[in-house]
């Protein structure tokens, strides 16, 4: 199961950075700058597909659920 949305890894990190107002430097980059001899998907999210075929797929938002996350832990 995972939240409605998507975003790359530089999104992800650049929320937090923003809700945890946090002044350190985030640049975004690319795989290809970023060699590894794992093969990945250029593109690839995660998807409800099945809850949302059988009506069950009522999630929230990834970046409220993040938000919620960060203040009931890092307040």
């Amino acid at each position: 199961m995972t939240n409605e949305g998507e975003c790359s890894w530089y999104e992800f990190a650049h929320e937090i950075f923003a809700l945890l107002r946090l002044k350190t430097p985030l640049l975004e980059t690319t795989t290809s700058r970023m060699p590894s001899q794992v093969k990945r998907p250029l593109y690839s999210v995660l998807e409800n597909g099945l809850l949302k075929k059988e009506g069950m797929n009522h999630m929230p938002h990834w970046r409220d659920s993040l938000a919620t996350f960060l203040r009931v832990n890092y307040s």
